[in-house]
């Protein structure tokens, strides 16, 4: 096991949180993430696993080449790691994870096909006749085809020289050769499609955008294998997305261990209030995004006609009408904290049915909504555990609640970012699909459906996508940031850190993870 110690930052960011180990793929060293666990080093205790795909003993079949190698890994991992593994290194981290279930901490894959050999059910891998080609070549010349495979994993990257060029020199040692064609073996064989929804750890996957070998259209798949898993393509990048973007997978991943733990204050309900109030006049020009999640929330509404139907925190009654149409016999309510929001609101809907409270204290009788509506709102509660069982409580025996959260991945750049500036958040932390989940689960509510979303806004500096969620009232309302606006030299180094995790396109990303959940309330 390598050991890495973190680089010096001022200011940053003290290194701390569970260990992280990193595991190379097939054809590579473990010194080929040098450079990255140096990055990821500035925030957390990394290590890199002393394991070589090349020393795997030659085993009778892949079922006994993978047993070896897990029993090699599992000394290299201590209880409580965040396991990080690349391309075949992934697929034997995922292994890892399904036989020593509460070991780790977390799991992260990068360019990691759960069955890279293509299936009759599975399309998303190499194609058998291909694979036999790519053995034949190894088998036949292993140095040459290293090489060729170095430029493979490279192809479309928009840095392939200095990625190809960073796999060379991480190259093997020819007498580890036998050893990695054990490993080709086990690779043929793995397929882990039934494993993947069994996994109870939280688990990241990173894919390249132009990856050759991992293609990126499998994000689909594993979002509906793993769908409390996150799912991040980097821009511009092929199968070594850590050595061609180094700075912003390092930035990902950091804010995904982050986010394992709860963030430890809420927002206080008259911060919220007061925050939405004064962002209500200019709410609408604002809040594209939220009119685009609403849409995409209303089209998961199923063919019922409830009595009542409750839009709660419905802002500035944008989604009033569109409700309405969608069930024209029902009496629609709208529910928002901040009196500013349900004027405008009124002032849209003359004849709206519009209440002033709080969704963790609802004016409503037991039983009597048939389904509940909420779009980007109930991610402000301060208790979302006292929120769902209001939720539960006011819902008729077996009504709908449709909600749209954002997820914790929702504006990682910007805290990345910030991070870098004087080592804080400055960016609401939202809570994780699974206690969500739990919450909802608390209170009596059986799951029906739940969809994860990426959405990419773009924006011209960092300073305007601040600004972006000033207008829609969304700024910083967790406890523990400093006080005070921040100066031109602060503005100049957030601009500085951001520009890091520019993707090559233009203006700069602002990711929003976008969660949409269907509860209901059972009937007995």
């Amino acid at each position: 096991m390598t050991q890495v110690g973190s680089r010096e930052t001022s200011p940053g960011p003290a290194v701390s949180g569970p260990p992280i180990v990193l595991l190379t793929g097939w054809g590579s060293s473990p010194g080929v993430f040098a450079a990255f666990a140096a990055q990821l080093g500035t925030q957390f205790p990394v290590q890199i696993a002393d394991f070589d795909f090349g020393r795997i003993p030659v085993a009778a079949d892949a079922r006994e080449a993978l047993d070896l190698a897990l029993e090699t890994l599992a000394p290299e991992v201590p209880p409580g790691a965040v396991l990080i593994g690349w391309s075949l290194g992934g697929s034997l981290a995922l292994h890892l994870a399904a036989r020593h279930p509460g070991r780790l901490r977390a799991l992260v894959c990068i360019a990691t096909n759960p069955c890279f050999c293509a299936r009759p059910d599975w399309p998303l891998g190499m194609a058998a006749a291909d694979f036999a080609v790519f053995r034949e070549a190894y088998d036949r010349n292993a140095s040459a085809h290293l090489e060729r495979f170095c430029a493979l994993q490279a192809s479309g990257d928009a840095r392939a020289a200095q990625v190809r060029r960073a796999l060379r020199a991480a190259q093997p040692p020819s007498e580890t050769h036998a050893g990695l064609g054990v490993a080709l073996a086990l690779l043929e064989s793995i397929d882990l499609r039934a494993e993947l929804p069994l996994l109870e750890l939280p688990v990241l996957h990173v894919l390249g955008e132009c990856d050759p070998l991992v293609p990126p259209r499998i994000e689909s798949s594993l979002r509906r294998l793993q769908s409390e898993a996150s799912v991040w393509v980097a821009a511009s990048c092929a199968h070594a997305p850590f050595l061609s973007r180094p700075e912003a997978v390092a930035a990902r991943i950091g804010d995904f261990i982050a986010a394992l733990d709860p963030p430890p204050q809420r927002p206080a309900v008259r911060a919220v209030a007061r925050s939405f109030g004064r962002a209500a006049r200019g709410y609408d020009d604002a809040a594209a995004l939220q009119r685009g999640c609403a849409a995409a929330l209303l089209s998961l509404a199923p063919a019922e006609d409830p009595d009542n139907v409750l839009d709660l925190g419905c802002g500035t009654g944008a989604a009033l009408p569109a409700l309405r149409e969608r069930f024209p016999r029902a009496r629609v309510l709208g529910v928002d904290i901040a009196e500013p929001m349900l004027r405008s609101a009124a002032s849209r809907e003359e004849n709206a049915l519009l209440v002033g409270a709080d969704a963790q204290q609802l004016p409503f009788a037991d039983s009597s909504v048939g389904l509940v509506f909420s779009n980007l709102a109930l991610q402000w509660c301060d208790d979302p555990g006292r929120a769902c069982r209001e939720l539960a409580r006011v819902l008729r025996p077996g009504g709908l609640a449709l909600l749209s959260l954002p997820g914790p991945a929702t504006l990682w750049e910007l805290r990345a970012a910030w991070r870098c500036v004087d080592g804080r958040e400055h960016v609401n932390r939202f809570l994780s699909l699974a206690l969500i989940l739990a919450a909802a689960e608390s209170a009596g509510l059986q799951l029906e459906r739940v969809e994860r979303e990426e959405r990419l806004q773009r924006h011209a500096n960092a300073r305007a996508v601040a600004q972006g969620l000033r207008g829609i009232g969304a700024t910083a309302l967790d406890a523990g940031r400093p006080a005070g606006l921040a100066g031109r030299a602060v503005w100049a180094r957030l601009e500085a850190a951001y520009a890091l995790l520019a993707d090559g396109a233009d203006g700069l990303p602002a990711t929003w993870e976008l969660l949409r959940i269907v509860v209901r309330r059972p009937c007995v």
